[in-house]
C-alpha cells in the first residue's frame, strides 16, 4: 500500500509541474516585447558571467552549457547547447541578449530584464552573452585562432584588432547584429584582396573564432604557475633568500594582485595561481640592497598557463667613470629675442653595477646636468624605448652643480634617454656653453636654415636636411672629455620663426607671434635627428619600444605615490601618459 501510494504522488507532483508549465505557456504573452538595445559599455567579462551562469542558467542549460542541466528533462523543448560548434557559428549576439532579456516562454525561460521580479542587470546580461558564446572556446582552439591571426591578420587589424576602421574587430558594435558565420563568409569571399590568403576552411572558422573574442575577456585559466630565477648580474651568483613580489595588472594598467613568495638556496621563486583572468598583465619585483629590480612584463594564455620570469639584480656602484653620453642632439628654434634649446640625451651605463650616484645614494642623485647660466623655463622629459613621445621626468631635481635623476641607472645602452629644454636670451649672436659631465661619443647640432650660423673649430657643417617645419643645417662634434665645456658659438639674427602651431613664418615686428615652436615639431625633429644620425652611424643601436620599462616605470610611479614622495596632480597626469603609451604598445590590448 505505502509503495503505491508513494508512486501516486510521485505521478502527480510531475504532472503537477508539467501543468505549471504548461500554464506559464499559455498565460505569457506569444511575442515578448523586445527590449530597447543596450550596449555594453566595456567589454563584457566573462569570468563575471560564469558566476551567474552557474547560479542562474546551469540548472536548465548544465554546468558547462550543454543543455544537460538537472530541469532540462522537465522542459516543453530541450535548452540549447552552447557548447555545440554549429550554435555558436549562428548565434547572434545581439539576439541573445534579447532572449535572456524576455526569456521564452514557450520553452519554459523565464525573463531576466526588467519585467523580472529577480532579474539580472544589463551589464551583467552581456557579461553572460560573453560567458555563453566562451563556452564553445577551448584553449586549444584559441591557441590555434591565435597563431592563424598573427600569420594572416595582425599586419592590418593589428594585435588587438583595431586598426581597420570598417572593419574594427574591437569595436563592441562590429559583433553585436554578426554572427560569426556571417564574419566567416566575408573572409571566404574574394571581394577583399586581402583575404586572399591561403586559408583551409577549418583555419576560417579558427581566426573567426579568435577575432570575436577581442569583444569579451577570455575565460579565466583554471590553475597557472608563474616562477623563475632570481640572478646577481653584477657577481654572476644567483640570489638565495629574500621575497620575490608578484603584481597583477588588468589591460587598463590597475593594479589587481599583490602577492609574495619567498626565493629559495636555488634563488627561485614560484606562485601557484587558481582562476586568474587570461589577459592580466605579470611583473615580479624584488627588492635587493635596498633597490628594487623589476622582470620582464608577460601575459598567461589558456594554452600557456606557466610563465618563468627571471629577475636580474645588480651590485650598487657609485663609480661614474661608467656613466657614457652615447649621443647628445641639440635642436634650437628661434623666437623674438629668444631661443629655445632642447638637448636629447642618450645615456649608457657600461658597467656591471646599477650606478646610483656619486654620493652614494639615490635620493641624492643619480645622473647629472649642467645647463647654462641664466637657463630659463627649463622642462626635463624622459622617453621610454622609444622618441615619440616623452613623459614629465617628475624625479628631476636641482643640485649645487645644476641638476640629476634621482632613478638608478641600470647596466646596458640605453638606459636612459632624457630631453632637456631651455630658453636663453637671443639678439644678433650667442654663445651656449656648459660643461658635460660625463664622456661622450656623438653630438649633433641641428639650426633652422636662415640667419643664424653655428661657429667653431670642433664643428663641422653635415649640409642641409628637409626636415619637418622647414630646412635645417646640421652640425656635428667629435667625442668629448668627462668635464669638457660643449659650446656653440651662433652668430646672426634669424629670418624665420616657429609659432605655436609648429609652423615657420617669416620674422615680423608683432611679438605675438615670435613664440617658441610646439612640442609636436619638436619631437619630430628629434626623430628625423636621431634617424639622420644612426644612418650616418650604424654602431648606433636603433631605440626600441620598450614595454616593460613602461610597466617598470608605472609600478615604481604607483610606490612612489604611496609613499607620499609625489603630489597627486602630477601622479595621475603621468599615469595617465604612461597608460596611454603601453596600451599602444601592449600586443595583447584588450
Amino acid at each position: 500500500m505505502s509503495n503505491w501510494v508513494n508512486g501516486f504522488w510521485q505521478q502527480t507532483h510531475l504532472l503537477f509541474f508539467i501543468l505549471l508549465i504548461l500554464a506559464i505557456c499559455l498565460l505569457w504573452p506569444s511575442h515578448s516585447p523586445v527590449s530597447s538595445l543596450q550596449a555594453p559599455v566595456s567589454p563584457p567579462d566573462t569570468a563575471v558571467g560564469l558566476e551567474i551562469f552557474a547560479e542562474r542558467c546551469a540548472n536548465c542549460h548544465g554546468p558547462a552549457g550543454q543543455g544537460d542541466g538537472e530541469l532540462a528533462a522537465s522542459l516543453p523543448n530541450p535548452p540549447a547547447n552552447f557548447a555545440d560548434p554549429a550554435w555558436r557559428r549562428t548565434a547572434v549576439p545581439i539576439e541573445l541578449f534579447n532572449t535572456i532579456t524576455n526569456g521564452r516562454p514557450q520553452n519554459g525561460m523565464p525573463p531576466f530584464g526588467p519585467t523580472s521580479s529577480n532579474g539580472i542587470s544589463s551589464a551583467d546580461r552581456w557579461n553572460l552573452v560573453a560567458t555563453i558564446f566562451s563556452l564553445g572556446t577551448t584553449a586549444e582552439t584559441v591557441s590555434q585562432g591565435q597563431s592563424l591571426y598573427e600569420a594572416n591578420c595582425l599586419a592590418c587589424h593589428g594585435p588587438d584588432g583595431s586598426q581597420v576602421a570598417t572593419a574594427n574587430l574591437a569595436d563592441l558594435d562590429f559583433w553585436l547584429n554578426q554572427s560569426n558565420e556571417a564574419v566567416f563568409t566575408t573572409l571566404s569571399g574574394s571581394a577583399i584582396a586581402e583575404h586572399n590568403y591561403n586559408l583551409s576552411e577549418d583555419e576560417r572558422w579558427l581566426v573567426t573564432d579568435y577575432a570575436r573574442n577581442f569583444g569579451y575577456s577570455f575565460p579565466p585559466i583554471p590553475t597557472a604557475t608563474i616562477g623563475g630565477n632570481v640572478f646577481n648580474g653584477t657577481t654572476n651568483e644567483t640570489i638565495n633568500g629574500g621575497e620575490a613580489l608578484l603584481r597583477a595588472f588588468t589591460t587598463d594598467f590597475q593594479e589587481q594582485l599583490s602577492l609574495s613568495a619567498a626565493i629559495d638556496s636555488d634563488g627561485r621563486y614560484q606562485f601557484e595561481l587558481t582562476e586568474v583572468p587570461a589577459n592580466w598583465i605579470y611583473l615580479i619585483t624584488v627588492t635587493y640592497d635596498g633597490l628594487q629590480f623589476t622582470s620582464a612584463a608577460e601575459q598567461l594564455s589558456q594554452a600557456e598557463p606557466t610563465l618563468d620570469l627571471p629577475v636580474i639584480v645588480y651590485e650598487k656602484s657609485n663609480n661614474a667613470t661608467a656613466v657614457n653620453i652615447d649621443q647628445v642632439h641639440m635642436i634650437l628654434s628661434f623666437g623674438q629675442d629668444t631661443v629655445e634649446v632642447n638637448e636629447l640625451y642618450i645615456i649608457n651605463n657600461l658597467g656591471t653595477a646599477i650606478f646610483v650616484g656619486e654620493s652614494g645614494d639615490p635620493a641624492q642623485g643619480t645622473v647629472e646636468f649642467v645647463l647654462p647660466t641664466g637657463a630659463q623655463n627649463v622642462d626635463f622629459r624622459r622617453s621610454f624605448g622609444n622618441l615619440e613621445s616623452f613623459t614629465p621626468a617628475v624625479e628631476i631635481i636641482p643640485t649645487d652643480r645644476g641638476w640629476a635623476d634621482t632613478l638608478p641607472l641600470q647596466p646596458g645602452h640605453s638606459g636612459l634617454s632624457l630631453l632637456v629644454s631651455y630658453q636663453l636670451p637671443y639678439r644678433d649672436g650667442l654663445t651656449i656653453a656648459h660643461p658635460l659631465p660625463y664622456r661622450t661619443n656623438n653630438i649633433t647640432a641641428i639650426l633652422p636654415e636662415g640667419g643664424v650660423r653655428l661657429s667653431g673649430d670642433d664643428w663641422t657643417a653635415q649640409g642641409t636636411e628637409e626636415l619637418p617645419g622647414g630646412t635645417y643645417t646640421s652640425y656635428s662634434h667629435g667625442p668629448a672629455a668627462a668635464g669638457e665645456a660643449l659650446a656653440l658659438q651662433l652668430i646672426g639674427r634669424p629670418r624665420l620663426i616657429t609659432d605655436a602651431t609648429g609652423n615657420t613664418i617669416a620674422l615680423r615686428n608683432q611679438t605675438a607671434e615670435l613664440v617658441i615652436g610646439s612640442t609636436a615639431l619638436l619631437i619630430a625633429l628629434i626623430i628625423a635627428a636621431y634617424t639622420i644620425r644612426t644612418w650616418q652611424n650604424p654602431t648606433t643601436a636603433p631605440l626600441l619600444n620598450n614595454r616593460d620599462a613602461l610597466l617598470q616605470a608605472l609600478a615604481h610611479l604607483d610606490d612612489a605615490y604611496e609613499a607620499n614622495q609625489i603630489n597627486p596632480r602630477q601622479y595621475e597626469r603621468q599615469r595617465e601618459q604612461l597608460k596611454a603609451k603601453l596600451k599602444a604598445l601592449w600586443p595583447d590590448n584588450m
